[in-house]
């Protein structure tokens, strides 16, 4: 009972504003398109990702303010994405993850049939993520701070399969990404922090698919390379997705 209060009052002392974000590992694609005009691809997931905090202001007992990057994980992340055809072998897509800049994506299958042919399956994608905005306050008892995070992210990626039958398809899927990252942290008219960042990760990402008429199950696992803006901070981890989508 003591250790409940002592952890209640710990908490109602402490508050902190962040600029954080995240960086996904895990992409649950595979090397097919949708299949034509009008075919749809849709999926929902929790995929790893790195949390990349650049600053922070603390209130706990005591104010002040942290300026040092820190990245930890890989975390669970839920992610959602939509693929629609354009052409038998062009598609185009969007997928989200939380506290980091959406990605729309432009796929263009070279190698291999749809979904009902078997064999080698290879395709080139463009990821472009765009538009992610966050700021925050904290009011303590002498001070107010102010949060402003930007970022977005330019990668490619190479997905090389092979799908067994119609309902079994192997894959590996490699991916670049860089991100550019704006954050600032101000207290008042102060600021406590205002830097770029320019992160940088390699996905190396084997995986399958298990298909079920229209539905599916995406199972990923594999390893990521994060070059940090700080040296100190580089990483390497293994990766993990499950995702259940389904076509129409």
């Amino acid at each position: 009972m003591r250790s409940i209060i002592f952890t209640f009052i710990l908490l109602s002392l402490m508050s902190c504003a962040q600029l954080d974000y995240n960086i996904p590992t895990s992409r649950l694609d595979s090397p097919e398109t949708a299949g034509g005009l009008g075919k749809f691809d849709v999926a929902i997931g929790a995929a790893s990702g790195y949390d990349v905090d650049l600053a922070e202001a603390y209130d706990f007992v005591i104010s002040g303010t942290t300026a040092q990057e820190s990245v930890t994980g890989p975390e669970p992340l839920l992610t959602f994405k939509g693929n629609v055809g354009l052409m038998p072998r062009l598609d185009i897509g969007l997928q989200t993850y939380p506290d980091t800049s959406d990605l729309l994506k432009v796929k263009y299958q070279f190698v291999g049939g749809d979904r009902s042919t078997s064999g080698l399956k290879v395709s080139l994608q463009g990821e472009f993520g765009f538009g992610y905005h966050e700021d925050g306050t904290l009011n303590t008892d002498s001070k107010s701070y102010t949060t402003d995070l930007k970022a977005k992210s330019l990668g490619a990626s190479l997905n090389i399969g092979y799908r067994v039958n119609s309902e079994l398809l192997f894959y590996l899927n490699t991916v670049f990404m860089e991100y550019k990252v704006d954050g600032v942290l101000k207290d008042g008219a102060t600021v406590e922090y205002d830097g770029e960042q320019s992160p940088e990760v390699i996905l190396v990402l084997p995986g399958l698919r298990l298909d079920f008429d229209s539905a599916y199950v995406q199972i990923e696992s594999g390893y990521s390379f994060l070059n940090s803006s700080y040296k100190e901070n580089n990483s390497d981890d293994f990766t993990y997705g499950l995702s259940l989508g389904y076509t129409f």
